[in-house]
């Protein structure tokens, strides 16, 4: 029925739905509506009604998660009814995304500091990865957010949604996963131990006392 009103054209579109939520949020990140410098930045691949990515994998990987888009050059006639096609270009998909995380590991560490950051009230990191080859099998930081609130509301609906995302003082949209700053602790002493070792400094017969305090100047020096 609508297709037969005239200057009224029914148009498919696609939206992002985050199944795991809160646990990957910081992992995906989310895609938003693109700015109007980004736009015309980018005239031959972007649309002022294009989502883009903003943060998170949707904003490292956009190049390769984006596709190209379709295009048409149509006739309409007087009615605005198209009456020819006069060039197209298929649209093509963007690239899969496979990552090194670990689905059902990374779940179960949410659940187990969800736990602890919830009886606490503290918030908390947890980040696993392979010693053989530095790859990430899980990241957890929390408190977290709902990614899907960037794709399914819209209006006053999400104004207060991000008004309270942005407002509250724990900052769950803030990834403490890799941009928190904080002092190394005591893992940061296999790194001096290794240098150390590699400079002749010391070997592996060496004793150091550790009583909480820095000499000045160290024996070592």
């Amino acid at each position: 029925k609508l297709a037969e009103i005239p200057a009224v054209a029914v148009v498919e579109s696609s939206t992002r739905d985050y199944e795991n939520d809160f646990g990957l949020a910081h992992i995906l990140g989310y895609v938003g509506k693109i700015s109007e410098e980004d736009a015309k930045d980018n005239p031959d691949s972007y649309y002022i009604t294009d989502y883009i990515g903003k943060v998170g994998l949707e904003a490292a990987m956009e190049n390769e998660l984006k596709g190209d888009n379709g295009k048409q050059q149509v006739e309409v006639d007087a009615s605005g009814k198209i009456a020819r096609i006069m060039a197209e270009r298929e649209a093509t998909p963007g690239n899969n995304l496979i990552t090194s995380i670990d689905l059902s590991l990374q779940n179960k560490i949410y659940k187990i500091l969800k736990k602890a950051v919830d009886k606490h009230r503290k918030k908390g990191v947890v980040i696993a990865a392979n010693p053989q080859n530095g790859e990430i099998l899980a990241m957890v930081s929390l408190p977290s957010y709902d990614n899907n609130i960037f794709t399914k509301l819209a209006g006053k609906k999400f104004e207060k949604e991000y008004k309270r995302l942005t407002s509250d003082k724990d900052n769950p949209m803030f990834n403490r996963a890799i941009a928190g700053i904080y002092p190394p602790g005591s893992t940061i002493k296999p790194i001096g131990a290794a240098a150390a070792l590699q400079e002749k400094i010391i070997d592996i017969n060496t004793h150091i006392n550790a009583p909480g305090i820095i000499e000045v100047p160290n024996k070592y020096d």
